[in-house]
């Protein structure tokens, strides 16, 4: 009974790395979310939008944009766009570590500053439903100003493996027009596509 007990452990410890294996960690997609922010340690808040796509191509390759639209108490509204290329570090069947570089934009009373992104991340499925990820950037931007973020998130599958929620926290230093930190919790729902080139 024990010997029996021991191989069915090991015969799912087996399949649960066959599935994880199957599923990945996936690069293309589309996505979709509701955000809030805080500013100044709490003493504003806001809410909005955000919206991403993804593409993993041959060699390692991803090209990845986003935007985000905001508003704040009392400011106008804040739109911050960015597009990019990254590069996947494959440590394991679910395991990757990403660098990427890309084009920032912050638009703020009807005018805009840009600047150039530098991130390093990781992603990984701990099991073949979970994923999570976390990161570091920093935007070197054409005003004299810097700006270091740090970001966290956790991401649920569902039986359809092409569907999931998101809950990701993204804390940085504000650039560009305003001082000051910036919070932000975004809930999304993404739709992956899977590898589109082999």
């Amino acid at each position: 009974m024990r010997h029996a007990t021991i191989l069915g452990a090991i015969a799912a410890l087996g399949m649960s790395s066959a599935a994880l294996a199957a599923q990945g960690v996936d690069y293309t997609f589309v996505e979709g979310g509701y955000t809030y922010g805080e500013q100044a340690g709490g003493l504003m808040d806001g809410n909005g939008y955000r919206i991403a796509a993804s593409l993993e191509l041959p060699a390692n390759l991803i090209v990845a944009a986003s935007y985000r639209h905001m508003n704040y108490s009392g400011l106008p509204d804040m739109k911050a766009t960015s597009a990019g290329l990254g590069y996947k570090w494959v440590l394991g069947d679910s395991f990757d570590i990403i660098s990427s570089i890309s084009y920032e934009r912050n638009e703020l009373f009807g005018n805009h500053e840009t600047g150039l992104g530098l991130q390093l991340g990781m992603r990984g499925r701990v099991t073949d439903k979970v994923q999570l990820s976390a990161s570091l950037g920093y935007v070197d931007a054409d005003f004299p100003r810097h700006s270091f973020a740090v970001s966290a998130g956790a991401r649920r599958y569902f039986s359809n493996p092409a569907l999931s929620v998101a809950l990701d926290v993204y804390k940085g230093t504000l650039w560009g027009f305003t001082n000051g930190d910036e919070t932000l919790f975004t809930l999304s729902v993404r739709y992956d596509f899977g590898k589109l080139f082999h």
